[in-house]
């Protein structure tokens, strides 16, 4: 289930993102594209070391190639070199989603995927916040990221305690003992 949610949030964060580059020529398309890359990039690893977990280099090639796709779609507007360490960055922070989520439990991924997801909805709504209107106030930043905070602290408070999977797993699938 997780796994539609997932998909749903990182492909709404995408065409937001997308509407707010094409359609609004006041945001900055580079911070947008960085935003992008670094925690879509983090849920996509994240997400594919869920699904491959028990192979770390097709979680790492395929979290890679989407965001790479969906990186060079939304930074158009850059320059070569620009979108070039957008890939770089991007590439860097899939890999790190894809290893962490296959070095954890399978409890701890998914709550470190819930994370990354709560980082990308607060990441995306305060840049089309932004981009929609370009005079922050202080009251409005602070309300931002106070919401951002309480999704995150309900996330620490309603996951479970304990690790249903962990119970019934051999010791030597974690420790490749054969």
């Amino acid at each position: 289930m997780y796994v539609i949610y997932t998909i749903t949030i990182l492909c709404l964060s995408f065409f937001a993102l997308l509407a707010l580059v094409l359609f609004n020529s006041k945001s900055n398309i580079k911070m947008i594209v960085i935003i992008f890359t670094m925690a879509n990039g983090l849920s996509t690893g994240l997400l594919a070391g869920i699904i491959f977990n028990d192979d770390l280099f097709l979680a790492t090639i395929y979290s890679i190639g989407i965001v790479s796709i969906l990186t060079v779609l939304l930074g158009l507007k850059l320059s070569y070199h620009d979108i070039i360490g957008e890939l770089f960055s991007g590439m860097m922070s899939t890999m790190m989603g894809a290893m962490l989520s296959v070095m954890v439990s399978d409890n701890a991924a998914v709550f470190l995927l819930l994370l990354s997801l709560l980082y990308v909805i607060s990441t995306t709504i305060l840049e089309l916040k932004h981009g929609l209107s370009q005079s922050w106030t202080g009251r409005q930043l602070a309300l931002g990221l106070l919401l951002s905070l309480l999704l995150i602290v309900f996330v620490f408070i309603s996951f479970p305690k304990k690790d249903i999977h962990m119970e019934n797993t051999p010791s030597d699938k974690f420790h490749n003992i054969k």
